[in-house]
């Protein structure tokens, strides 16, 4: 084999590993504040995500992050996004002494499901 036709394999096979599953992972966001400023772009443009709810506990910035990067569902608290509908990823960008808490919900609530 030579470097061309090895090249050439490579990037067939690669064309073939980047195509988008059939089921993009679901994504529940959680703080909408100014990090939300540079995840949110991400995650509208990846393939493989669907941002389907957004929660702050200001609801005017999940609305208006909902909004912008059209996203379906937005919730005031916490515990309406867990109850609400359904996601594989939680992305939890609240303060930092929030996320023991906030995690601690997510998983418990995902043992429910």
């Amino acid at each position: 084999m030579n470097r061309r036709t090895f090249l050439g394999g490579t990037v067939a096979l690669s064309a073939a590993v980047v195509q988008p599953p059939a089921k993009r992972t679901r994504v529940g966001v959680i703080g909408c504040g100014s990090v939300s400023r540079l995840y949110f772009p991400h995650l509208k443009a990846c393939p493989f995500a669907e941002v389907v709810s957004t929660c702050d506990i200001r609801p005017a910035r999940a609305a208006e992050r909902a909004k912008t990067f059209d996203v379906p569902h937005q919730y005031p608290t916490v515990e309406a996004m867990l109850a609400g509908e359904p996601f594989d990823l939680f992305v939890n960008l609240t303060d930092m002494q929030e996320h023991e808490r906030l995690n601690g919900l997510a998983i418990e609530a995902g043992k429910h499901i």
